[in-house]
């Protein structure tokens, strides 16, 4: 059985202190059977804790279950691991508490956990040998590198706090592309993460009323299917020739307007 005392101890202190000390935390429920907790940063970086308390608590580990509409499931169920295994430090002392505390450090610590299921559609769906994808948790960022051919783009992407509420920043921090074609298709990913925030001037009145939406998915479709992997050999509709040459380094020396109009 478990210790009552020690038990009704934990869940009075968690009544006093829980919203006090882990910011952003809603006591939802709080008795013998189970402690429920909602961790909230922004509206979409939120789950919900599930603590269930063993027979013999506290001399074994709590059950941990979380739960989130906006965050990706993998990334839960990744978390709940990772949390199975921290709390196992705590056998024998209160662990609700140090609980809350990691699992909201993990929010704070990895801002790219809101992109999570994008992210993963990118690597399962998008990447080819020669293309590269870092997340920098530090800074927020996400560094893509996409080949075809000969050429490459490389992109860099800001996620802010409040995405997708907020807009995507949109860098491109190098390429081989004649300029024309990075001007354009970096033009298409700026205003793609403009269209996913922005309503649009000309209302359609039989619309739904506009909802932000994340935007980096539907960039990175963009850039590998519409661009960098299609254009290295995508013939001319004029002459019918292929448009790029196929060595990189001699679309430096094309006259493109010439070559491409």
């Amino acid at each position: 059985m478990a210790d009552s005392s020690f038990l009704h101890a934990e869940l009075k202190d968690l009544k006093t202190r829980c919203e006090k000390i882990v910011a952003g935390s809603t006591l939802v429920a709080c008795v013998p059977q189970v402690v429920q907790v909602k961790i909230s940063r922004t509206e979409f970086k939120e789950l919900t804790a599930h603590f269930q308390f063993p027979t013999d608590y506290p001399s074994s580990p709590l059950t941990i279950e979380l739960k989130s509409k906006p965050l990706d499931f993998k990334l839960l169920q990744g978390l709940e691991k990772v949390c199975t295994d921290e709390v196992k430090k705590y056998v024998t002392k209160q662990q609700v508490m140090p609980m809350l505390l990691f699992i909201r450090k993990f929010i704070d610590d990895n801002p790219l956990c809101v992109c999570r299921g994008e992210v993963a559609h990118i690597q399962k769906n998008l990447l080819e040998p020669g293309d590269a994808l870092k997340l920098k948790q530090k800074t927020s960022q996400i560094s893509l590198t996409i080949c075809g051919g000969q050429y490459f783009i490389k992109m860099l992407f800001t996620v802010p706090d409040l995405y997708p509420l907020e807009k995507l920043g949109v860098e491109c921090v190098d390429h081989n592309f004649p300029e024309l074609f990075k001007q354009n298709f970096f033009g298409q990913c700026v205003e793609i993460a403009r269209r996913c925030v922005e309503p649009p001037l000309r209302k359609n009145p039989k619309a739904p009323p506009f909802q932000p939406k994340p935007s980096l998915q539907e960039i990175a479709d963009f850039l590998f299917t519409n661009c960098v992997k299609r254009y290295h050999k995508e013939p001319c509709p004029y002459c019918k020739n292929q448009a790029l040459p196929t060595n990189s380094k001699a679309s430096i020396l094309l006259v493109i307007y010439d070559y491409h109009f």
